[in-house]
């Protein structure tokens, strides 16, 4: 339509799918996001309020403890996947990490691999863990700490989703190359730190 961006991105349903918003605040750096994802088949709206509830009662203190004592995870949304416009729920946290020390730029990540049953790199996720602080690393490269906790940190999202009848998994909107109608969430079934070398993973963080 006139006057709308040439390159606006379509909306892509996902089947059965809930995105998860942790949002970030680390002060000076700037805030962020990580998107991770739940589905569950005919989910209903209450479905969502049940698993917004459990996690307003979650104590994220040790959750969160070894991102860096400036950087809090402020809330979580839970946004309805399925339909363009539909319903979110919002859950306030503002939960401070716990490690001292320099912040290190929130581009500079630790990265967990997200691994499914199926192959190929459209059924392969990856969390970045950004905010953490110079403390966590010695001689280049992250300290066993900090990979555990942030290991420890996304099996929490995996246990919270088994135990609310959910799963946790990776988002794949392609097959062979091309788009699908849907894209569909395929269950995580392992996740680890391929590299602790503190160099190596950087990205493109999504600020807000």
């Amino acid at each position: 339509m006139p006057g709308e961006p040439s390159n606006a991105m379509a909306f892509q349903p996902t089947e059965n799918g809930l995105r998860l918003i942790l949002n970030w605040d680390a002060t000076q750096m700037g805030r962020y996001t990580n998107h991770i994802w739940f589905a569950r088949p005919s989910y209903t709206q209450q479905d969502v309020i049940d698993l917004a509830e459990e996690i307003d009662g979650t104590d994220f203190s040790t959750i969160v403890s070894v991102w860096h004592e400036a950087v809090s995870l402020t809330s979580v949304a839970l946004v309805d996947e399925r339909e363009q416009g539909a319903p979110q729920v919002i859950v306030n946290v503002n939960q401070l990490g716990n490690a001292s020390g320099d912040l290190l730029p929130i581009s500079l990540c630790l990265c967990v691999t997200l691994r499914t049953s199926l192959r190929g790199r459209s059924y392969r996720g990856r969390f970045y863990a950004g905010g953490l602080s110079e403390a966590n690393q010695q001689n280049g490269a992250w300290t066993q700490p900090v990979v555990t906790g942030v290991l420890d940190f996304v099996q929490f999202w995996r246990d919270l989703a088994i135990q609310e009848g959910w799963n946790m998994g990776v988002r794949s909107g392609q097959i062979n190359g091309a788009l699908r109608p849907s894209a569909i969430v395929v269950p995580i079934i392992h996740h680890e730190v391929r590299s602790n070398i503190v160099t190596h993973q950087r990205r493109r963080v999504r600020r807000v």
